[in-house]
């Protein structure tokens, strides 16, 4: 029997310490724009852990990484990172899990553009005393305001950037984005400041999209 515990024990320690072990690993790829292809310079690349299911939080010590890296004018990468094994899978620019392995991703399509034509449609056109606020994007940052009473008037074309729904598809080895299409929101408020926007208009934008999409912003 005390061999039994002694052998039992000796295992224990023994995969305790394998656990501990620390391996190096490298991540690669190329960020590009997935409507056309182009290389996305600059872009900063981070790296952060997943801890196992079955493994507390506060026993998972951070991923030994080399921090963030930028991309260079070709949009490629790479970082090195050690880990005891303690975690599945780690975190690529919190957007998508990848095991951990040596990988080479190749082209990841991180961004895509989508054409956005905004308009406002007054149906209640309020007195001079009001204040139309409006933001055309989800930051809430104040970019248009009009004194009333309000009117019809084209705000006009903007360009805007998604990068969600980005996953690691682990048959090929790499990350995809098959999102078609996507919800913008405009907000807007009545006598309000920036910070206080109560409504919102929604509308579905095609990817990639060749022709502006049409967010009416409807005031009533």
């Amino acid at each position: 029997m005390r061999l039994i515990i002694l052998l039992t024990c000796c295992f224990a320690i023994f995969t305790a310490c394998k656990d501990e072990e620390t391996k190096e690993y490298s991540i690669k790829g190329r960020l590009i724009n997935a409507c056309d292809g182009s290389p996305l310079a600059n872009e900063t690349v981070t790296l952060s852990q997943v801890k196992k299911a079955s493994q507390p939080y506060h026993q998972t010590p951070p991923v030994n990484a080399s921090g963030s890296v930028i991309t260079n004018t070709n949009g490629e990468f790479e970082m090195i990172y050690e880990t005891n094994h303690k975690r599945e899978n780690v975190i690529l620019n919190k957007f998508f899990n990848v095991p951990v392995e040596n990988l080479d991703l190749g082209d990841i399509p991180y961004q895509k553009t989508l054409l956005v034509f905004y308009k406002v449609k007054v149906n209640n056109p309020y007195t001079h005393l009001d204040t139309l606020y409006f933001s055309d994007v989800t930051d809430y940052i104040l970019s248009y305001k009009m004194s009333g009473p309000f009117h019809d008037t084209v705000i006009g074309l903007r360009t805007l950037y998604s990068n969600e729904n980005l996953t690691y598809n682990a048959t090929l080895k790499k990350i995809i984005n098959n999102d078609s299409q996507q919800n913008i929101n405009a907000y807007y408020s009545i006598n309000s400041t920036n910070n206080s926007f109560q409504f919102k208009s929604t509308n579905t934008i095609l990817l990639c999209n060749a022709v502006a999409d049409t967010l009416v912003l409807n005031i009533n």
